[in-house]
């Protein structure tokens, strides 16, 4: 995957190797482009037509000199070229995603967890994290339990936990009508 070649070389993640792919990763990762370096690469670009297509067609040079599909209309502006970041995500919306996709996972709901027989696969494709590799049972494919799954009573300690917290006014929702403690339930 190579996803640790973004991490500091003197980071001990980098030489772990049982860890991950069972090699020690000492690659760079690639260099940022300058804001005028993505400029110029999107100069290529046609002009997006807006509306419904007959045919989709690939863009010439898409994966292999660049990955553009369009060149974005804040181009125009004269400052934005020399912008840094240029986007500007709303952290509210995606700390209430990561929360809830971690608690989806870890409480292992249906229909909200990330931990499925396709990620389990995607495991095995990448051959990494062998413990959670699916297992053929009588042809019905079982999904070992992971090390971050709670079990029931963990799952009774912290819904407990969330029904006696005490936080500021207006801190937050009132936590004790989004869990259900008998039915080891919560609903955002």
């Amino acid at each position: 995957m190579g996803h640790r070649r973004f991490l500091p070389h003197d980071h001990v993640w980098r030489n772990q190797k049982s860890q991950f792919n069972g090699k020690k990763e000492t690659g760079e990762a690639p260099k940022r482009p300058s804001s005028n370096e993505v400029f110029i690469e999107l100069q290529g670009l046609p002009p997006v037509t807006f509306g419904k297509f007959v045919k989709k067609q690939k863009k010439v040079g898409f994966g292999t000199s660049h990955n553009w599909n369009k060149h974005s209309i804040f181009f125009q502006l004269l400052y934005w070229r020399t912008l840094e970041l240029r986007h500007n995500l709303d952290i509210m919306h995606i700390e209430k995603n990561v929360c809830d996709n971690i608690l989806g996972t870890i409480f292992n709901i249906d229909g909200k967890t990330k931990d499925s027989l396709n990620a389990r696969l995607d495991l095995q494709a990448l051959g990494i994290r062998l413990e959670l590799h699916p297992v053929d049972n009588n042809g019905k494919m079982m999904l070992p339990t992971a090390c971050y799954t709670l079990t029931n009573e963990e799952k009774k300690m912290i819904h407990q936990w969330l029904v006696n917290i005490k936080v500021p006014d207006g801190y937050s929702s009132n936590l004790t009508r989004c869990v259900n403690v008998g039915d080891v339930k919560y609903r955002a």
